[in-house]
């Protein structure tokens, strides 16, 4: 059995999506029962969890679901815009 199942940006706690014109919502796919090195959870179980930049300028206008794990932006990303989500 691996140490960790997921992706390199799972592992150090980022996700990266390129958006669609006007889209809102972005499902996180952390592995949820996995943590990092200094053990934290790797799924944000709140917004204060995570930061979102959009093409590097950091954004707070967000809402998070933690049971769907669903992040939204309040107003649409245009599209090619880069969205990070970061674990603080």
């Amino acid at each position: 059995m691996p140490l960790f199942e997921g992706t390199q940006q799972q592992y150090y706690g980022s996700q990266s999506f390129i958006a669609t014109n006007g889209q809102t919502a972005f499902v996180l796919t952390f592995p949820s029962n996995q943590t990092l090195l200094n053990n934290l959870a790797t799924m944000p179980t709140a917004i204060g969890d995570f930061n979102v930049t959009v093409n590097g300028v950091i954004t707070t206008a967000i809402s998070y679901n933690a049971v769907t794990f669903t992040m939204t932006l309040n107003s649409g990303a245009s599209a090619n815009d880069v969205v990070l989500v970061s674990i603080i």
